[in-house]
């Protein structure tokens, strides 16, 4: 009988050189995404437990106002990226999440209440039809317990890490649970084809297909997407809301 190969420690080591880490993973991440890490580098699951996420308070907005605009950059094209003005007034209107590593803003999410999408209207919008181009929409969305999620940014060298789905979008949800939403509704890049994923983690549901919801880029099409936040009616939610996300409290204040 030939002998047996002996396990790569480096590669995979013992769960009683991590107790630790898996314990507070087992808090942190989906259970389904634990296991698959744990069946290859246990160095990848130390890895995204470096990241934070936090929420960011209209007084905190300069201290990261430069990290915001810089990710907006790297991730849109010029016509589909926010301003800062932009970005002033939406941390007033709802959670503004961003994701930290270390002193480092690795991405954010911005989203506003359903009832401050009026404002965004331009002069020549038709305001029958309002924010989403369909009068029926606009009164179903834009309400107070209805979060607009406007912007998500994940700076490029994050982005393979799923950091978006394990940590940013959760924490999202949790705050969006904390300050009374019941629905979250969102536009999503067709060419992104996140739509699946989204369904699969978070019960979400296609409302409709937007064609032209950037004028200036007809080519990119658009899925208005929803999801119910109350885990009596949409059991994915139960999962997302007990996990015990790692948060900070200085809004991701990049020091000097």
């Amino acid at each position: 009988m030939e002998p047996t190969k002996p396990t790569d420690a480096k590669a995979v080591p013992a769960a009683g050189e991590h107790g630790p880490l898996l314990e507070r993973a087992r808090e942190v991440l989906p259970s389904a995404t634990l296991e698959r890490m744990m069946k290859g580098n246990h160095d990848a699951i130390a890895e995204i437990m470096k990241y934070e996420t936090s929420m960011v308070t209209p007084e905190q907005l300069d201290a990261v106002m430069p990290a915001l605009l810089k990710a907006e950059e790297d991730c849109y094209p010029e016509d589909m990226r926010d301003g800062e003005e932009h970005l002033r007034w939406i941390a007033t209107k709802g959670p503004l999440m961003t994701l930290n590593m270390k002193d480092e803003i690795a991405g954010y999410v911005s989203s506003c209440s359903g009832s401050a999408l009026p404002e965004t209207l331009e002069e020549d919008d038709d305001p029958e039809e309002g924010f989403f181009g369909k009068p029926e929409e606009t009164q179903e969305y834009c309400k107070d317990d209805v979060l607009y999620v406007w912007n998500v940014s994940i700076t490029p060298k994050h982005q393979q890490k799923h950091l978006f789905t394990t940590l940013l979008y959760p924490a999202t949800i949790q705050k969006a649970v904390e300050g009374g939403y019941k629905k979250m509704v969102f536009h999503s890049r067709v060419s992104e084809n996140l739509v699946p994923l989204y369904e699969q983690k978070y019960g979400a549901k296609v409302i409709r297909r937007v064609e032209n919801w950037f004028p200036d880029l007809p080519e990119e099409l658009f899925d208005l997407v929803e999801i119910d936040l109350d885990p009596k009616t949409n059991p994915k939610m139960a999962e997302v809301l007990t996990r015990k996300l790692p948060f900070r409290t200085d809004g991701g204040e990049v020091q000097a």
